[in-house]
């Protein structure tokens, strides 16, 4: 593991987070600079819908439409265009919130008077009072009684309509304390809600319940509930399969484990001395004894993160040998900012307040919205 936090580092990690602002305008997977939602045909009757927050997915047939999250609120005029293409408002049978952010549940202020909302006990009880995701200084109010669900459950629940079996399974304190997995059963494809971001490192909201170290447990469950034929829609990133998951999970576990050892043997970076590439922390030097007298080394370069494979997330469009440097290094960035955000590492504030200051100039200028991470 190489998050370091120093008078010397931190520097060269705002700068990280900054360029991550940039990520979004100028290299976004499936965020959409317009209120439209791209569609993934997953199977003949179920879509995944991309839009500006996570990934929805939609299922239709004769006895109406089960929606798995809504997208920020801005986005739900370009939902309703789709749910209309479906049906129409009254097919909308279901909601299915996989946890409480905003950029999966805002969409339940316009769509809550259409259809019976689901989720696990703690959405509905957080989106009751008013919540506050502090990496990010971001506050969301308390939900209307219509936008709130109004079935919930503790461990499991199952829907049965249009001849399949959607099982909703709550694995605990992975990315919040109230996700659910989305199961559709007889069409062997798994929501996985923000349990999987594909392509890059995941957010971990450790102040509602989050925890790397069980969202990491808990995705080694689903890879034993699922096949190879499994079609997996993640909360960010592109339709997946198994394998996705999978190296998902062998970079969840390479990075958290040394987090972790270092965590119970109560030692910080300074008490280790780095062998890896560019001065980075492997498993085996934290298992080391730190007494044993070796000068410590201190890195000269930035550490680059090990990417996280997006052949799949990337549009094969020829490019200049320096675009392609820019694209490599941004997304460098990118895995960096990313990751010092699911540990929790660093303070996204000025950040935030920097993006705030500057979105509406930059959407002026370039017709693209500066993002963070969906946020």
């Amino acid at each position: 593991m190489y998050i370091i936090i120093d008078r010397l580092v931190k520097p060269l990690l705002f700068l990280a987070a900054l360029l991550m602002l940039t990520i979004s305008a100028s290299f976004a997977d499936h965020h959409q600079t317009s209120p439209s939602f791209a569609e993934v045909q997953v199977t003949s009757n179920i879509l995944m819908l991309q839009g500006k927050g996570g990934n929805l997915a939609l299922l239709s047939g004769d006895q109406g439409l089960v929606l798995v999250d809504d997208d920020y609120q801005e986005m739900s005029a370009a939902l309703t265009d789709v749910i209309v293409g479906k049906g129409g408002l009254d097919k909308l049978t279901y909601i299915i919130n996989t946890h409480w952010h905003g950029d999966h549940t805002q969409g339940n202020l316009a769509l809550g008077d259409h259809a019976t909302i689901v989720a696990h006990d703690n959405v509905r009880t957080r989106l009751l009072s008013a919540q506050e995701v502090k990496l990010f200084n971001m506050k969301s109010e308390p939900y209307p009684e219509q936008a709130l669900p109004s079935v919930t459950y503790k461990k499991s629940l199952s829907l049965h309509i249009n001849d399949e079996h959607v099982e909703l399974i709550h694995l605990a304190n992975g990315h919040t304390d109230g996700d659910s997995v989305v199961f559709f059963r007889k069409a062997n494809v798994v929501h996985m809600g923000d349990h999987f971001f594909n392509g890059t490192f995941p957010f971990v909201d450790v102040g509602t319940g989050g925890n790397v170290f069980t969202l990491t447990d808990n995705i080694a469950k689903v890879l034993g509930l699922i096949d190879e034929k499994t079609k997996l829609i993640p909360g960010h990133g592109p339709l997946a399969d198994k394998q996705d998951l999978q190296d998902f999970h062998t970079m969840l576990v390479a990075t958290s484990s040394t987090v972790k050892i270092m965590a119970e043997k109560g030692i910080t970076r300074s008490d280790v001395i780095p062998t890896g590439r560019d001065g980075r922390i492997m498993k085996e030097d934290v298992l080391k004894d730190p007494t044993s007298g070796a000068p410590e080394i201190t890195p000269i370069n930035t550490p680059s993160p090990v990417p996280v494979s997006d052949a799949t997330r990337e549009e094969r469009v020829k490019m200049t040998r320096l675009r392609q440097t820019i694209a490599r290094r941004l997304k460098d960035s990118q895995n960096t900012a990313a990751m010092l955000t699911t540990y929790n590492e660093v303070d996204m504030t000025e950040v935030i307040a920097l993006r705030d200051q500057y979105k509406e100039l930059f959407l002026k200028k370039h017709s693209v919205k500066l993002g963070f991470m969906s946020f």
